[in-house]
């Protein structure tokens, strides 16, 4: 192979320029009063951080039972935000049991809630991504430029800026892929356990379990989820989980909820938002999210020696892309899990020596993975004439990666690729 020449030292310099403002804005995060609820033109906008604060909230007030009530929940969130007042919930798409892991965040105030869970944000997206690139035997250099490029993409961006799950779910991705590999299949069972905080994600993440007949990962997974939903059954009662599914469907009523916008996801639903009317296009994402479960299983039968080098990890990484691209309900941010995908996958950093590849699906894989940083941050640039572009170049990212990943996962797979 090549070694690297000027054009790649010219998008490292970039990539690490861009890298040294990030880290002033973090540390901006970690100091200052964040602002977390604030009048845009006249309308109230919401850090995403605060329905997790006020599920917090509720499973410690003494109301607890009333957690899917509308008028309790508009009290809660007031009381949050005050003095400002908002006149419509804010949606907390959550099952009865996640309330209980967000417990903690409700026994300190607003502000420093978010910044310890700021802190752990970058300290466990730090973590997955020293882990994975140690796992996949990555060099200093490599992983240096890996951990550069997620921290400087714009979905840990809007992970940092709203106080979005996803650096948490990226570690409980890793802690779960990494404990499948090497057989500690109790501890693999906990971090898909509570993978589940993100239901439309762990079903798909269920299936390497499944697959590869791991039993004592999914008794140690179904343990662990039975004695969080004991607690909430306790704390809830059973009327909570009886009530949630039509509470869950009910949160699309824009007149009476905010916070959830299916045309910025990054998925297939937004890519049929764009052709069809939200009741087709919702009805027909439900079908391609039962769709893709079975195409996904299919392809892990499919490939042979499946729990070894290269084609596990590759597994994992595919599995990974279609859980974002299937689910029906997928924002931009969740795209940082794509950088365990990478750093168990990609053969270089280097565009020019993922040019001299003979694979054609491993060459867009990986170009589509290198350049997302700086097509992100062009995206960013055109925001001002076309607000949702950087949405839709990660959902036409992703379905890039998600064809790509099955074309090549599907064909013979060298074990040089992962040298």
């Amino acid at each position: 192979m090549k070694k690297p020449n000027v054009p790649d030292f010219a998008y490292a310099c970039l990539l690490f320029y861009w890298f040294l403002s990030v880290i002033a804005t973090l540390c901006g995060y970690l100091i200052k009063s964040p602002q977390l609820a604030y009048l845009n033109n006249g309308n109230l906008s919401l850090a995403d951080f605060i329905c997790f604060y006020e599920a917090g909230k509720i499973f410690l007030s003494n109301e607890a039972p009333r957690l899917y009530d509308y008028s309790f929940q508009l009290q809660v969130l007031n009381e949050i935000i005050s003095p400002l007042r908002a006149e419509k919930v804010f949606a907390i798409p959550y099952s009865p049991p996640s309330f209980l892991l967000f417990a903690p965040l409700g026994l300190v105030s607003p502000a420093n809630a978010f910044r310890i869970f700021s802190g752990l944000s970058i300290l466990l997206c730090i973590t997955s991504l020293l882990l994975s690139a140690r796992s996949a035997r990555r060099t200093a250099l490599f992983t240096l430029f890996l951990l550069i490029g997620s921290m400087v993409s714009v979905p840990a961006q809007m992970t940092f800026h709203t106080g979005q799950l996803s650096c948490f779910l990226l570690f409980l991705l890793t802690s779960y892929f990494l404990c499948l590999k090497s057989k500690l299949d109790i501890w693999a069972g906990l971090a898909l356990a509570l993978l589940f905080v993100k239901p439309q994600y762990a079903l798909f993440l269920l299936l390497p379990a499944l697959i590869m007949k791991r039993w004592r990962c999914l008794l140690s997974a179904s343990i662990f989820l039975i004695s969080l939903s004991s607690i909430a059954l306790l704390r809830f009662g059973i009327n909570s989980f009886l009530i949630y599914p039509k509470y869950l469907f009910g949160l699309t009523d824009q007149s009476r909820y905010f916070g959830i916008f299916p045309q910025v996801h990054v998925n297939l639903r937004a890519l049929l938002l764009q052709f069809a009317p939200a009741e087709i296009s919702t009805a027909l994402s439900l079908f391609a999210y039962v769709a893709g479960l079975a195409f996904c299983s299919f392809i892990w039968l499919k490939v042979k020696n499946r729990d070894s080098n290269p084609a596990l990890p590759w597994l994992f990484a595919f599995t990974t892309i279609s859980a974002l691209f299937f689910s029906p309900h997928t924002h931009c941010n969740d795209g940082l899990l794509l950088a365990a995908a990478a750093a168990f996958t990609l053969p270089t950093l280097s565009p020019t020596l993922v040019l001299s590849l003979e694979s054609l699906p491993l060459k867009i894989w990986s170009l589509t993975l290198i350049f997302l940083p700086l097509l992100g941050f062009l995206s960013l640039l055109f925001s001002a004439f076309y607000p949702d572009i950087r949405f839709h170049v990660q959902m036409l990212a992703n379905l890039i990666l998600l064809l790509s990943a099955a074309a090549y996962v599907s064909a013979p797979m060298k074990e040089d690729l992962q040298q």
